[in-house]
């Protein structure tokens, strides 16, 4: 069982700063818990307190039963068995891939038959039995992290802390090694709390995804409810790609500003309000033919039936192999569309276009462009 019980905790620097403020959950067992959001909201900060590498200005955290951090009680990082990995590797250049993983046992002064025992499982996990005798520099920069993956999992650590871990890799590496780091989680049972500023990794690994912004927790959701039900502008915009289009509700439809059109809404929103609509969920009708009758999703309010269309002219378009990537112009406005990447042989640069809307979220409109970002 390995729990990590978050109360209250809240980080302030000695000029006042406040960085993290009364962050408070609980990280149940062997679930995968990423901390989502950009530079310098406390994400990693929270990391480094659990490990024990940073002290709350106030608060507690608790690792099972054991107290690690709270104002009285410190446990260092190394006697809270804990495993971490880093941003940079940080794997010994010296040593061949079995002594980097086998060194926290050898400091632990394990014997030597255990230590050859744990290794070589370890090994098979992170696929790595092949280059044993390597040392980093003979490795590629996805074996590398693999090694450091398995140093930190050789002891055996209740819980897995990964700061980071893919950001130094090209893309293609980084989504195989996101699915190797899940499966190894899922097989070797442990808690594993993640921080990234990379939606993609947070929405393909992850159990539950905290969306912090300066210090403030956002959002707590699955993948699902985080991206489909997004509880206010920031997290629409932070998790995946959005059109923000601004109207005003009333009699049943959002009039949009600008654009002389309008589409059906019966949420609770009235008067001014921001529209939040993904790419994704736009269809495009060819002049070859139709559509089904879409679904208008609105949020946090649930969803609404309905039939959803704009009318525009087709600015541009750019085939990206697996889909088109599309700009419509709505009388000025500039409305983004990804669809099949197949439309692209069908349409043309310039033509007129019917837009089919699957799903969006209405926001209420107070002024301040955040659409009540928790502050």
């Amino acid at each position: 069982m390995s729990v990590i019980t978050i109360e209250k905790i809240t980080r302030r620097f000695s000029d006042g700063y406040l960085l993290l403020d009364e962050f408070s959950n609980v990280f149940k067992d062997k679930e995968f818990v990423t901390l989502l959001g950009p530079s310098g909201c406390g994400k990693t900060t929270m990391l480094r307190m659990i490990a024990g590498f940073e002290k709350p200005s106030t608060g507690e955290i608790r690792i099972d039963d054991m107290v690690v951090n709270s104002d009285k009680i410190f446990v260092p990082p190394e006697k809270r068995n804990i495993g971490m990995v880093f941003q940079s590797y940080a794997v010994w250049p010296h040593m061949t891939v079995f002594e980097n993983i086998a060194y926290p046992l050898k400091i632990a002064r394990a014997p030597k038959a255990k230590i050859r025992e744990k290794v070589e499982w370890i090994l098979e996990k992170v696929h790595l039995s092949q280059y044993v005798d390597r040392t980093p520099s003979q490795l590629s920069g996805g074996q590398q992290q693999r090694v450091a993956l398995g140093r930190a999992l050789v002891a055996e650590p209740r819980v897995l802390l990964l700061d980071e871990p893919l950001s130094n890799l090209d893309a293609k590496l980084r989504e195989s090694m996101r699915f190797e780091i899940k499966e190894i989680q899922r097989e070797l049972g442990i808690t594993v709390v993640y921080v990234t500023h990379d939606q993609t990794e947070a929405m393909a690994m992850s159990d539950r995804i905290f969306v912090i912004y300066k210090g403030i927790v956002q959002q707590v959701g699955g993948p699902t409810e985080i991206y489909r039900r997004p509880v206010n502008q920031f997290v629409a915009d932070f998790v995946g790609k959005v059109n923000f289009l601004s109207g005003e509700a009333r009699e049943g439809r959002v009039e949009l500003s600008g654009m002389g059109q309008s589409i059906p809404y019966q949420g609770p929103c009235t008067g001014k309000v921001i529209v939040a609509l993904r790419p994704e969920n736009i269809n495009i009708l060819s002049p070859k033919g139709g559509s089904g009758a879409p679904v208008l999703a609105e949020s946090p309010g649930g969803i609404r039936p309905g039939e959803g269309r704009l009318e525009g002219r087709l600015a541009s378009q750019f085939y990206l192999g697996d889909v088109n990537d599309c700009r419509v112009d709505i009388n000025g406005e500039i409305v983004r569309v990804i669809t099949d990447s197949f439309s692209y042989d069908d349409l043309k640069e310039g033509q007129k276009v019917s837009l089919s809307l699957r799903e969006f979220i209405v926001y209420q409109d107070d002024g301040s462009g955040g659409a009540g970002i928790v502050t």
